[in-house]
């Protein structure tokens, strides 16, 4: 993202404010042709590369809370936010059936709760939620009134990672077990885990990316560990996504006692930055799409030709 507000010009990547520098000349004075990937039809200046979703504002510098939010719009595949008392997904078609849950909105923070007897959110299959060897990231906020000590565990996602899945452990998690947060990505019969502790009775923010073979994990923003999977594990798996409980394929378990808020998938592995950010801005409601009309005269989301949704240039 590239701002100018009349006298400093900045540029952000994803989301994360680079470098800044003064300007007073207006860049655009000009009569010359506004171009998308090239100028003038010169080939030496021709760009070499993948671009999507190119947007212009007049009248208006986009903030750094702009920026940042327009970052994380990028890949986001599924955002469950329960704003609507529902286990609607409000970017996608990933929409849960929900059991035995109650919704409340408290601190600015709206969030589903369940008591650890019975509840659950069947996601069913989109093929949204089966990313392959894709990059990903999973984000979610959890507060825990009771964190499992004994042979069983607790869910706030769960897609697949069984050892009744077939293949076997195929699929991505995060979970709660003997005091700890877990990450898990798994496939072709085996899995990688990243474990930390934690506490009840206060919000947490969990992140976990997949890049390659490398698995991060976040909590509230921060970097916590780092694993090597060895290979690309491919997470397709048949089995139904749950939030709140995982399905084994045959019956569900670990059901989760507390409340959840703001969780999403993206298609891409989220930058340290982004991490940061999402945590920063907190449980967000409706959390996208973030459109930012005001002063919005051109979108060309690049989809299939160089027409665009917003302007007519």
């Amino acid at each position: 993202t590239l701002s100018w507000d009349g006298s400093d010009m900045r540029i952000y990547f994803n989301g994360v404010l680079d470098n800044t520098g003064a300007m007073t000349a207006i860049p655009w004075d000009n009569h010359t042709s506004f171009w998308v990937g090239g100028f003038n039809g010169r080939t030496d200046l021709a760009y070499n590369g993948k671009m999507s979703d190119f947007r212009f504002w007049t009248d208006r510098a986009l903030s750094a809370a702009d920026a940042s939010q327009l970052s994380l719009e990028t890949g986001l595949v599924a955002n469950w936010n329960f704003d609507d008392d529902t286990g609607d997904d409000s970017v996608g078609s990933a929409n849960g059936t929900v059991t035995d849950l109650t919704y409340a909105t408290a601190d600015g923070i709206t969030y589903a709760e369940a008591d650890g007897s019975g509840n659950k959110m069947d996601l069913g299959t989109p093929a949204a939620l089966d990313l392959g060897t894709s990059d990903f990231t999973i984000s979610g906020w959890a507060n825990m009134d009771v964190i499992p000590t004994g042979a069983s565990g607790a869910v706030l996602y769960n897609k697949g990672m069984t050892s009744l899945s077939s293949p076997k452990f195929n699929g991505y998690q995060i979970s709660f077990y003997q005091g700890n947060v877990r990450f898990f990505i798994g496939g072709q019969g085996s899995y990688t885990t990243i474990s930390e502790p934690m506490s009840t009775g206060q919000w947490y923010h969990f992140m976990g990316t997949r890049s390659g073979t490398t698995m991060k994990f976040y909590i509230n923003g921060v970097l916590a560990d780092t694993q090597d999977t060895g290979t690309v594990k491919d997470v397709t798996t048949s089995l139904n996504g749950t939030i709140f409980s995982n399905y084994n394929g045959s019956w569900y378990t670990d059901a989760f006692d507390g409340k959840l808020a703001d969780i999403r998938i993206w298609s891409r592995s989220l930058s340290d930055g982004e991490a940061a950010s999402v945590h920063t801005t907190g449980p967000e409601v409706a959390a996208t799409p973030l459109t930012l009309t005001d002063g919005l005269v051109a979108k060309y989301p690049l989809d299939t030709n160089g027409v665009p949704d917003v302007g007519d240039v």
